[in-house]
């Protein structure tokens, strides 16, 4: 397992928003000198979320239940050898963010992958290990998405993110981009992400009301997850003739089967 020397434990809380183009650019102006560009600022995240073989996870989180938690694989751009892939288990509770995660070698991501077994000591490791053991968790999803990512300059532990550009794919699950991905939206729509350790800043919640720009729920995996079973019921739905009763007289009914 590599050591990477990464912070592999947050705590803190996620807010999430839905943006146009439009306000993402006033936004960053009126922002202004609250916020500069973060050490890694623009970068592509590539994501194979897990799940139990019925998706009972994000069934659950759909629900929008008081605790939730999901297990995904993580690089920041595409993988390569000499980069790390983090595994990391997102648990939330009561608008509290908390992330535990490993960082793995391409060879032991794929490993994982393919045996479910998680080697390694330490507590993190064993935190996954008892999620692992619950759920199974397979290989469900994979999402990518452009991001731009900022920092507070005088509020040190807020990070703004900027997520452009989401694709996905629900076969051939790995890491890389391929020319399989769909895009989930027709439009062009930002999804911006608000990370704090405390409460958001005087100056971000002005710079929100002015704007307009109100919370929104958005679940990337909860969305394409509720995506690919519409396009999927739509795709294999049909209908079939059911006979007519011999004692009766002569009518058709259309079924809908799914």
């Amino acid at each position: 397992m590599t050591d990477k020397s990464v912070i592999n434990t947050f705590r803190r809380t996620e807010n999430k928003y839905s943006l146009s183009i439009e306000q993402k650019e006033q936004f960053v102006m009126l922002a202004g000198d609250h916020i500069i560009e973060d050490f890694y600022f623009q970068y592509t995240v590539h994501n194979i979320y897990m799940d139990t073989a019925d998706n009972a996870m994000i069934i659950h989180c759909l629900e929008k239940p008081e605790y939730k938690e999901k297990i995904r694989m993580r690089t920041y751009g595409a993988p390569e050898e000499h980069k790390p892939v983090f595994l990391e288990i997102k648990k939330k509770y009561h608008g509290i963010t908390a992330k535990r995660r490993v960082a793995l070698s391409l060879a032991e991501a794929d490993e994982f992958i393919i045996s479910g077994v998680l080697k390694g000591t330490g507590q993190i490791v064993s935190e996954l290990n008892a999620a692992i053991s619950l759920y199974h968790p397979v290989p469900k999803v994979f999402a990518a998405y452009d991001r731009l990512s900022y920092a507070g300059t005088i509020d040190s532990d807020l990070r703004i993110t900027f997520d452009t550009n989401l694709r996905y794919r629900t076969e051939c699950l790995n890491l890389n981009l391929s020319r399989h991905d769909r895009n989930m939206f027709s439009d062009e729509i930002v999804l911006m992400e608000i990370k704090a350790a405390d409460r958001c800043p005087l100056w971000l919640t002005e710079v929100m009301r002015e704007l307009k720009i109100r919370p929104s729920s958005f679940s990337k995996y909860g969305t394409i997850y509720q995506k690919d079973l519409k396009d999927k019921l739509s795709t294999h739905r049909h209908y079939r003739q059911e006979p007519s009763p011999a004692y009766a007289y002569s009518t058709e009914r259309s079924v809908l089967h799914v």
